[in-house]
């Protein structure tokens, strides 16, 4: 990711400078970056976006986003990749037959396909097909694609919750630049499908597509919250990697709604009008 042009009058993008050793002069934080720690405040938080075509890259808190995290159901946008890929699932409107065990989430407690199942982040239909997928196929497939510290000893249907997988803001984003440009190592068709079921909103020619995440603690309370994705405007890509970790409440529902707004903040979604935009300064 390479460095950002500073604007004098509104900076859209700020490059993550922010380092021990960084003077106080520069240190000292832009507006966009306020606006954005204001957001923040009260969450321990990583805030990761790239431009796609630029390089340019926001990173709010960078200590945070070189840290290792468990990814919680973020996995689900590699675990679809995987089942698609080996056929463990044929197409994401495949009907898996639900247990009939209850479950605490009564959006899990019936019949499901990958798109329902990613749509409401059903732990066991995930677990289901990773079983299916086999340890070895999966140690495969975790490596090809390089995802975090690619450590699925936690067990095979528990590794990518708050087990042994771990993985950084930074490694989300490297991982789903690798998805939008095609270049991960399953089929055009796999990525395809799961680009189609991250889709959380369309507005005209601006697309949202995205995964959460949630992590509990010792007393199962949510305490880790992620939200990755990416999103289109037309020919222009971003690609987002949000994480809230060790603040109570902090879940995948909060780390969405948070990166929305981030994402009003740099004026990607639901943008005002041109005369209500900041002059001086691109937007991007």
């Amino acid at each position: 990711m390479r460095p950002i042009t500073f604007l004098p009058c509104y900076i859209a993008l700020i490059l993550s400078l922010f380092t021990p050793h960084a003077s106080a002069a520069d240190k000292a934080d832009p507006p966009v970056i306020i606006e954005l720690k204001s957001l923040f405040k009260g969450y321990k938080a990583g805030f990761l976006l790239n431009d796609l075509a630029t390089g340019e890259t926001v990173c709010l808190y960078p200590e945070t986003c070189m840290k290792r995290f468990s990814p919680c159901s973020t996995f689900k946008i590699p675990n679809s990749l995987i089942a698609l890929d080996t056929g463990v699932v044929a197409d994401t409107n495949t009907v898996w037959k639900w247990d009939r065990i209850k479950r605490w989430n009564i959006d899990w407690n019936r019949d499901q396909t990958m798109r329902s199942a990613f749509a409401v982040s059903c732990v066991p239909y995930y677990q289901d097909i990773a079983a299916q997928v086999g340890p070895v196929r999966m140690k495969e497939y975790v490596t090809k694609f390089h995802y975090g510290n690619e450590d699925i000893s936690g067990g095979l249907t528990t590794f990518w919750l708050g087990s042994t997988l771990k993985i950084s803001p930074n490694e989300q984003v490297d991982f789903l630049r690798k998805l939008v440009r095609n270049e991960l190592p399953v089929s055009q068709r796999s990525m395809d499908l799961v680009k189609e079921i991250m889709i959380v909103t369309k507005q005209g020619k601006t697309v949202l597509r995205g995964k959460t995440g949630t992590g509990v603690d010792d007393h199962n309370n949510y305490n880790l919250g992620w939200f990755v994705g990416y999103l289109t405007r037309g020919d222009k890509t971003y690609v987002f990697a949000t994480v809230l970790y060790d603040t109570p409440g902090a879940g995948g529902k909060v780390a969405k709604e948070l990166t929305i707004e981030a994402l009003k903040k740099l004026y990607l979604l639901n943008n005002p009008k041109p005369s209500q935009q900041p002059k001086g300064g691109k937007v991007f």
